[in-house]
């Protein structure tokens, strides 16, 4: 039940596939904490990064990272421990049934909402070859942003496109492209705009959002601006508007 979002001011259409978080017993978390010992950061996907293809992230100090890849952990494993990292006296049977319990009551939704506001900062790093960096969706982005957690974003392929055309603050580069960035920069001043805000490494971006609580508070509004963009009534006329159909007309059909 793929779900498209057409950008009205430029030419690229961002594919937002199975919106999780759009439950309606999923809440947003209501702020960013503080001073937190340590950060705690989250990645979850299906595949290792391709920055980082063994699944080992850098340590970093200050910074408590977990990396799920659910071939590995199924998704009733990975709540399960998010759990028992926030309430370590939670024995198995308590988390599965824990698990259960959040199930019923909203489903997969509210399964991943649960699991993502355990947590200071959330990760989405870009995955997949040429193809899907060019024609991906942004899905995994916007879902964790309704979480209202601040979201850091790999910024590569449609992902660079999204976060500079939303003006989103919280975003960094592998390492292969920072250092053609930084060659760019020193060989040329032709680079736009965009192209001439932060190069940050995932390391550097982690340190700032784990020093900076203004940063954070800033890329959790942000973020929650952006999925207002999403809702399902305008990527439904979107996507109507995509095929041709004339939602401006009178006695149109919308969403």
């Amino acid at each position: 039940h793929a779900q498209v979002f057409q950008n009205a001011h430029t030419p690229h259409t961002y594919v937002v596939e199975h919106s999780y978080t759009l439950c309606d017993a999923c809440t947003i978390k209501p702020k960013v904490t503080t001073h937190p010992q340590p950060l705690r950061a989250f990645s979850i996907m299906t595949k290792h990064p391709n920055c980082y293809p063994d699944g080992v992230i850098p340590p970093i100090p200050g910074v408590e990272m977990i990396h799920i890849r659910e071939k590995d952990t199924p998704i009733p494993q990975a709540f399960a421990q998010v759990l028992q990292m926030v309430q370590p006296q939670v024995d198995n049977a308590t988390a599965a049934a824990a698990y259960q319990e959040t199930l019923q009551k909203g489903g997969m939704g509210l399964v991943y909402a649960q699991m993502f506001q355990s947590f200071d900062v959330l990760v989405v790093f870009m995955k997949g070859g040429a193809n899907k960096r060019l024609f991906g969706s942004v899905q995994r982005i916007v879902n964790q942003m309704r979480s209202g957690v601040p979201v850091l974003v790999e910024a590569r392929g449609i992902f660079e496109t999204f976060v500079w055309e939303q003006d989103y603050p919280c975003y960094f580069y592998n390492n292969e492209d920072l250092a053609a960035r930084r060659r760019n920069v020193n060989s040329t001043n032709t680079m736009n705009d965009h192209q001439q805000q932060q190069s940050w490494s995932f390391v550097e971006a982690m340190e700032r959002l784990r020093d900076d609580h203004d940063l954070r508070k800033t890329c959790r509004q942000k973020g929650l601006e952006i999925t207002q963009e999403f809702t399902p009534r305008k990527i439904g006329t979107a996507m109507l508007k995509a095929v041709g159909y004339d939602t401006e007309r009178p006695g149109a059909i919308t969403c």
